[in-house]
Parts: structure tokens; sequence; C-alpha cells
């Protein structure tokens, strides 16, 4: 489990610690970050052992309950394209880039790290990259959403508009209290992306996430 997901549970957590699990769930930003963790392709609960076509068909099931029915202009995660990069290109082009990568879910993925970036990669029984889980930490709010906004520009033009919206992304919005998230969902046929900025709290700061999940068209 990478360091940033450890934080982000422990925060959520805490707030359910405080409030209580049914009265964390409705509040107005918790109901969305416990459903951001369980739909989360990188989530490491009850799935690290677990046989991976199992874990992919569990993975294709929930994507094809949820996602569009309009095409995606392109299928992307960031700098790969899923569907399309295999594990081994992958692999290769982040170790390349400085980043620490291990195996995980008895091969069928990759979590990689550096410094405070952590990504959970994974890859159907082809090989091919069917789901990325990225997370960046940033001291300020007004840096993690300026990233944000500029993520959310580049799938505009590259996927789609976003087809769900939660929060502003301004410092206003995010900072006053723990927990506070602003996110841009796009879901499309066969595929769905989730950008999102998280407050972790005090000195850990904000959290970057990059969400993106494809459903093979054979599927």
């Amino acid at each position: 489990m990478s360091r940033s997901f450890r934080i982000l549970l422990g925060t959520v957590a805490t707030g359910v610690a405080l409030t209580g699990l049914v009265a964390f769930a409705h509040t107005p930003w918790g109901q969305p970050v416990l459903s951001w963790l369980a739909d989360a392709a990188g989530c490491p609960i009850a799935l690290d052992h677990a046989d991976p076509s199992k874990v992919e068909a569990f993975r294709r099931e929930r994507l094809a309950a949820r996602d569009g029915t309009v095409a995606a202009r392109t299928p992307v995660a960031g700098q790969f394209t899923l569907g399309t990069n295999r594990r081994a290109e992958v692999a290769h082009e982040l170790r390349q880039h400085g980043y620490a990568c291990t195996d995980a879910r008895g091969g069928s993925a990759i979590t990689c790290d550096a410094g405070p970036e952590s990504a959970h990669l994974q890859f159907d029984a082809q090989q091919r990259l069917v789901a990325v889980d990225w997370m960046t930490e940033h001291a300020s709010a007004a840096h993690a959403l300026r990233e944000l906004v500029t993520l959310r520009d580049e799938l505009r033009t590259r996927v789609g508009p976003e087809t769900r919206s939660f929060g502003t992304p301004s410092t206003a919005h995010v900072t006053p209290e723990r927990l506070r998230r602003t996110a841009f969902e796009y879901r499309y046929a066969g595929y769905v992306a989730k950008l999102s900025v998280t407050n972790i709290g005090g000195e850990r700061g904000y959290l970057l996430r990059q969400q993106f999940q494809w459903l093979p068209p054979d599927a």
C-alpha cells in the first residue's frame, strides 16, 4: 500500500472516529470520499491476495455498471493510453523516469513511488493497461488546484467534457476543514476517469488524485 493511500485511509478513519460512520457518510464530503475509496482501482482493501482474474472480473463488473454511453475521444491515463500500452513498456517508462516499482496482486499490477508521487497500475490477462490510480501530495492547496485545473482542461481536449463535478477548484472550498474535496468525473462508454483534490489535514496537505479505468469492448 502506498504512503499516500495510508495517509488517506488514516484521515478517513479519523473522520469516522470523530463523527461515526453514519454521520460521516451524510456530511457533504463524507459520501463522495467513501465512494471514491471503494471504487478505486488501486484500493488495497481485501484485494491484495485475491485471484487476479477475479479482481479483474470484479473491476469490469463495477465499471460496466457506471460507465457512460458516449465514446471518449481517447481512453487516456496520464501519459499512457488504456487498452493500448502493455505492462513491459509501462514499467520501463516509469523506471526510466525515476520511479521505484514493484509487482502487486500476483503480478497483475505494479505499484510505483517517487517522492510525493505514488501510483497503482493494473493490467489484464493480455498485459494491457486497464486501470491507473495516481496520487501526488502537495503542501499548497493553490498548487494542487492549479494542477487539477490543468489536468481537467487536458481531459476536456483529449477525452471530452466532464460529466459530473463536486465542489469548486478554489482554496475557499478545500481549505476550511479536513476531507474537503473538489473533483471532476468523466463517464464515457467503457471509460471512467476521476480527478480530485482532497484536504488530508494539517501538515499532510492536499492529495491530488487521478483515477482512470477502461473496459475492453469484448468484456
